[in-house]
Formats: structure tokens, sequence, C-alpha cells
């Protein structure tokens, strides 16, 4: 008991002083909403997790993000702390079941959604409490009705789990289906049946808040979970497709051996190879008799079977990175019961020393998760990490007031939605998520809570383009998006997006905004964020994908006005904004294209003929070019007598 306490208050502390003190990436932005203000999270709704971070959301200390992100802290700790009661019980070593708990607490797998907001973390607690009281309702010692009583309990937890998520289903399933078979028949009463199927209703029980949470008036409410349809649409992810990870159009690259490996290595890795010689030094104590070692077994077979399962319904690429950590935030689980099998792993191999067992036991149980705490803390330390509130506050402040904000990607609708409805930031601007506005169910939201909306009329399949959307819309506000989806194809057949910073505005096609008006507002919006500085303390994919995505808008914003300046002529003042565009996307972005160099090049050649001293950056920028440009480029041969003639003609002034 003291062992499991100090190991679960030791994650704790870990977690506390790595938190991360507001909105993240991912599901965080919106998990943090949906709890504030009671709504409804994405496909299947998550409602355990909602009800309980509502309850860390109310107590007064720090910001709402903060609490939030504290129970996710909480969960995972308490999780270390059933796992290193389950692993002593299984080892009939408690330094078996402090190695557990400290693989698990403090793996890179683990500690990243520990502090942050993630529907993960209650997962690890349930996968946790189902292995800690699977442990004790087969150890040898324990009576028939207490017996019975701890497996009420499974039945209640596995409910539990299944109201927070679905996945627990590929974990702990397989193991409870295969202990229920392995019970004697006149265990199997039809009255121990009905008791098992009560707890564990009774565990699914929180489900019921999906009928009541629409009427509650949150903003943030995916679906219509009020109706028996829109419930059974939303728990069973029809939208996303059922047994699916996620809606997607394109095949991914990878099958189900190419994700096992993928794990294996990532595993193996962030243990500094211990992993695999662990979990083999752990391989014996599997084949001895014993009812405790039994259900080891089953559990493995539960890791296999959670591996397997969802290597085999997951869709999202492994060569993606984004869409890596996507997965890899479902491994967590496996991670726990395999944290398990390794302080195993490490009780069988100090039994094979001569002397000095329980002092090896002790030492190694201790220093080897606290080395991995010690190596990973600076990489998991996210205090101060406010590089998604910031992306998210720069996209807003880059809008004019009372616009439509259309949002796809999860790292800015999380961001922009946790600033409106905690922070109360921005709340003229009308934030859609675009892969939900034309879903019949949210013409009733949009009825609520953006009035000054016009909803087309739906089709025959009950939805709407959005060229449709447009028309009704865009002559009375200014209407933007970020990313685009195949839902905005059609916007083409009329309209045209047309980067003027973080953001796309839709005009009318072969319309653009006031050239001035238009380069200064788009590099006044890019000056509100720098991902470079904003990400030097935390280099992660998401962080990584934003600064991407930042790049690509901001390359796209100074080509379209190197574009549109072609139609002034060689205007050197009209050149000079040109060079203010194209220059920070040549000097800062890490890999420009030779399009943006040679254009810059160009513009330069246009200043020189009122600024002389600006030839010398124009050869600049042109040998920059043909250094980046293929060798097969047209423009080559034009640029390098430019060039030459261009050093052959003395240069006068300096710049």
């Amino acid at each position: 008991m003291l062992a499991s306490t100090a190991c679960g208050l030791v994650a704790l502390a870990a977690y506390a002083l790595t938190l991360n003190p507001t909105v993240s990436h991912g599901d965080s932005g919106e998990m943090i909403a949906v709890a504030h203000t009671l709504g409804v999270a994405h496909p299947p709704g998550y409602p355990l997790y909602t009800l309980l971070a509502k309850l860390f959301a109310l107590v007064p200390l720090g910001s709402v993000a903060a609490r939030v992100n504290f129970f996710s802290a909480t969960c995972d700790a308490l999780a270390a702390l059933f796992l290193c009661r389950a692993a002593a019980l299984l080892a009939g070593n408690i330094w078996a079941g402090v190695a557990a708990a400290g693989f698990f607490a403090f793996s890179p797998l683990v500690w990243p959604y520990a502090v942050t907001a993630e529907v993960f973390p209650l997962n690890n607690l349930f996968a946790a409490l189902l292995l800690h009281l699977a442990v004790l309702a087969n150890a040898a010692s324990v009576s028939a009705e207490r017996r019975r009583r701890l497996w009420l309990g499974i039945a209640f937890v596995f409910g539990l789990g299944l109201a927070n998520h679905h996945v627990l289903v590929l974990l702990a399933g397989p193991v409870l289906l295969w202990q229920l078979l392995l019970t004697s028949r006149s265990d199997l009463t039809r009255a121990r049946l009905a008791a098992l199927a009560f707890a564990l209703c009774l565990g699914l029980t929180p489900y019921l808040y999906l009928f009541i949470a629409p009427h509650l008036g949150s903003e943030i409410t995916w679906g219509n979970t009020a109706t028996l349809r829109g419930f059974l649409d939303h728990v069973l992810r029809r939208e996303y497709g059922t047994l699916q990870l996620a809606e997607i159009s394109s095949a991914p690259t990878g099958g189900i051996a190419h994700r096992l490996i993928a794990f294996i290595m990532r595993l193996s890795t962030t243990t500094v190879g211990a992993a695999p010689l662990l979990l083999l030094a752990a391989l014996p104590t599997l084949f001895r008799r014993s009812a405790v070692r039994q259900i080891s077994r089953l559990w493995a077979v539960g890791v296999v079977c959670h591996l397997l399962i969802f290597a085999r319904l997951s869709n999202l690429s492994m060569d993606i990175p984004v869409h890596a950590a996507v997965q890899e935030r479902f491994w967590q689980q496996a991670v726990l019961v395999l944290a398990a099998f390794m302080g195993l792993g490490l009780a069988q191999a100090t039994e094979l020393l001569p002397h000095g067992r329980r002092l090896a036991a002790a030492f190694l149980a201790i220093a080897v998760p606290l080395g991995l705490a010690v190596t990973n803390f600076r990489e998991m330390d996210q205090r101060g990490h406010t590089f998604f509130r910031d992306y998210g506050q720069a996209l807003l402040d880059s809008l004019p007031r009372n616009a439509v904000l259309l949002l796809t990607s999860d790292e800015a609708i999380g961001s922009v939605r946790y600033l409106q409805q905690i922070d109360g930031y921005r709340r003229d601007v009308s934030v859609l998520p675009t892969g939900q506005l034309a879903s019949p169910w949210f013409r009733a939201l949009a009825a609520r809570h953006f009035p000054n909306l016009t909803l087309p009329s739906p089709g025959t399949d009950g939805r709407f383009t959005c060229l449709e959307f447009l028309d009704r819309n865009l002559p009375s506000t200014r209407i933007f998006i970020v990313n685009k989806i195949p839902w905005l194809a059609t916007l083409e057949e009329a309209y045209s997006p047309i980067p003027v910073g973080l953001a796309d505005e839709v005009l009318p096609k072969k319309t653009l905004p006031p050239f001035e008006t238009w380069v200064d507002e788009g590099l006044a919006s890019f000056a509100r964020f720098d991902p470079a500085t904003a990400r030097s303390r935390h280099d992660g994919p998401w962080e990584r994908y934003v600064e991407e995505t930042y790049w690509r808008h901001f390359e796209r914003f100074a080509l379209a006005v190197s574009s549109a300046a072609a139609a002034y002529g060689h205007n050197p003042a009209v050149a000079e904004r040109v060079v203010r565009a194209l220059r920070p996307v040549a000097d800062r972005h890490p890999q420009p294209s030779p399009t943006v160099l040679r254009n810059l090049g160009v513009a330069y050649q246009f200043v020189g003929t009122r600024d002389p001293s600006a030839k010398r950056q124009m050869i600049h920028y042109w040998k920059l070019y043909l250094a980046a440009a293929p060798p097969n480029d047209t423009d080559r041969e034009t640029i390098t007598r430019a060039i030459r003639a261009a050093e052959a003609t003395p240069t006068t002034g300096h710049n």
C-alpha cells in the first residue's frame, strides 16, 4: 500500500511540474471547452470524461485549462498506483510493482497526455483498475464470496470505462470473456449472470448524459444526441465510419505489420532498449502454475488482441508524423500492461543473482524508471508551452470584426474554441468547423448560436454545398477559411480562396483585395505568430505541422502578391511591397521555393530602377535561386545572363 501510494504521488508530482498551463494540440481545446460548457464531444461523445473533467474545472485554482489538464495528471497517477499493486501481486515482489509503475508513468508514450486535456489518461486508469481487480479476483487465497463481489466490481468498472472510451474493449474485452469461459458452470448461474449484466449496464449510465447535453445550451455540441437515432449515430461513430479511426478519402500507407513494428520500435527506443530484455525475462513466469499467473497469460493475450485489432482498424498513415502521433495515443493501454510484465521481468532477472537479490531489485526498480524520468523530463516539460493558444490568438486577431471562420484541422479548431469558450476572446467571430457545417444536425445548432448566418435548404441527402452556403452569406459578411477539405471544392465554381495571412479570404473569382492593404494586413497577420520561436521549447509533430502550415500559407500569400503585382508593370513602389512580402519567406523559411527566390530577385530588379543599391540583393537572391532550382528550369539561362550583366555593371549606393 505504501509503495503504490508513493508511486502515484511521485508520478503526480512529475506531471504537476511539467503540466501544460493552457490549450494544447489534438483534441485538447475541444475537451476543455466541452467540459467547461457541458457540451458533447466528437464521437463517441466521452460522457464520463466530460462529467468528471467538469468537476475539476469547477475547482477555483488556476485557469480552467490547467484544472482540466490536472485531471489527466490525476488519472495517470492513479493508474500508476493501481498498476504498482497489480504487478506486485503478479510477481509476489513489491519492487516489480514499483518498476512497472515507473516504466508506465514516465514513458514518452504516456507522459505527454498526462499533462494536457485528453481522454486517454482516464482510459489508462480503468485499464489499471481492471488489471488490479482481475489479479485480486484470481488470487488463490480469495474466498468464493469475495471473488463474486470482485467480479461485480470488474463488470461495473468495465462499463464505466466504455462510457469513457470504446478502445478499452480491445484490451479488456477478450480477457474478461475468456475468464468467463474458464469459470465453472456452477458459478455462472442465471442470477449471477444477471447481476454481472446489471453492474455492466450501471457502469454505462453516463451515456444518458448525451441525451441531456444538447438541451444545456453549449455551442460545442456535436451531433443530435437528444434523439435515439442521433445518439446511436454518435456512439457508433457513424460520421467517422464505424470500426475505423478516421474518415479519410485515400488509403493509408502501411498495413498491420507496419503498425506493429512501429509500436515495437517506439516501445524499445523510449525505454532505451530495456523493454525487449525485460519482456523476454518475464516469459518464464507465464508458464508457471499459479492462479495469479493464469490471469497474467490472459492479459498477455489481451495486449496482443488490442495491438492486432487496433492495427487492423486504424486507417491513418504511419508515414505522416501527425497521423502517427494520433495513432500512438492508442498504444498507452498496451504500454500499461506491458509495463506490468516488464516489472515481472525485472523481478525474474534479479532472482537469478546469487546474492543481494532484494537490494538489486530495489535498486533497479527505482534507478531505471528514475533514469527514464530524468532523461525525458526536458522533452516532456510543457510549462510555459503556449504554442497553440498563441497560434489561435494570432488567427483570431487577423480577422475583421464579425467575420465567419471555416476551420478544418484539429489544432486550429481546438485553440480557437478554447479562446472563445473559456477566455471569451473574439466572440464576434463565428467559428464553424467545416466538417460539421453541412451536417443535417448542425442546422438547429446554427439557429441557436449563429442567427446571422443563413443555411441553404438541404438537398435530397439532407446536406448542401459550399457554393450554396457562400451564395447565401458572402454578400453580407466576410468569410475566411483555414485548410481546404473536399466539401469546399464547389466554392471554386464562382469564388477563390485568396491568401490574406494565416487564413484565406473567400472572394468572387478574379477579385483581389486592395493591393497595399492586402500586403500590409497579410504581413501583420504572419507577424503575430512565429512558429520557430514558439516551438523552441517543445518540438513535437503537432508543432511541426503548424509550422509547415504557417509557411505554406506565407509562401502562397507572398507568391499571390507577386503575381498580382504584374498588373502594375515596372512600378518601384509596388515592387517594394512585393519585396516586403517575399523576403521573410526567402530569409526565414527552412526551404524557400525557387519561385520565391526568383520572384524576389525580379522585385529587387524593379526596385533598382529607383534605388541602384538594390542590385546587390537582386544578384544575391538570384544566385540562391540558381542553387535551388532544378537543372531543367526554363528560367535558369535567362537569370544567369541577367546576373552576368548586372555584375558587369558598376553598382552605386549601399543597401
